[in-house]
């Protein structure tokens, strides 16, 4: 990796640990990300997003070993899909682990997640250490942001640090499966066809 993109993804990292709001980009659309692990920085997010707190905030995570941090059921169908479709544009929403946060599950006893397919993104969870927070960089309502330009028209300075990946490939939100249930259900087709 670049010397240039390796001081990106360490500010992003640090801005990250800091709490603050980085727009990151995925093969889908662009994310607004924080550390999953900071209740503050979840709920400036939630401000910015105009998100409610009943509705869940999926995690982006580094690999398929990192769902057992997140959840405490992974079945054989999930790690199918995830080593199938990982990384890749696939939420797969599992029962959460104890001590996983109100805040990013809305309430609930489930947590999506997902392995973004974009080198930076990957790059900037990895060096992290941590799930990152990370719905789309949109407000509710507005179409979701498919570069740095948009992310920056929609959020203006509501983000602390924008990372231009370049254009997202696909430009759809990703397909979300739970497999909390016997048969798994599609809650949203996105970008790939379960």
């Amino acid at each position: 990796m670049a010397q240039n993109n390796r001081q990106i993804i360490e500010k992003a990292a640090i801005a990250l640990r800091n709490g603050e709001l980085v727009a990151l980009p995925t093969e889908t659309v662009y994310g607004i990300g924080v550390d999953a692990l900071n209740e503050n920085a979840i709920a400036r997010l939630r401000q910015v997003k105009n998100r409610e707190n009943t509705q869940a905030i999926s995690v982006l995570i580094a690999s398929i070993d990192d769902m057992k941090t997140w959840a405490r059921e992974i079945p054989d169908t999930a790690l199918a899909l995830a080593e199938q479709h990982w990384p890749g544009p696939l939420t797969i929403v599992l029962k959460k682990k104890g001590g996983v946060s109100d805040s990013l599950t809305g309430g609930t006893d489930t947590i999506g997640l997902r392995v973004p397919d974009h080198p930076f993104t990957l790059e900037i969870i990895k060096t992290l250490g941590n799930g990152i927070a990370a719905p789309s960089a949109n407000r509710k309502g507005e179409a979701s942001p498919t570069t740095a330009e948009e992310v920056k028209s929609a959020l203006g300075h509501d983000v602390d640090l924008i990372i231009d990946g370049g254009p997202c490939t696909h430009g759809t939100g990703s397909t979300i499966v739970d497999l909390t249930g016997d048969t798994p259900k599609v809650l949203r087709q996105g970008s790939i066809e379960i």
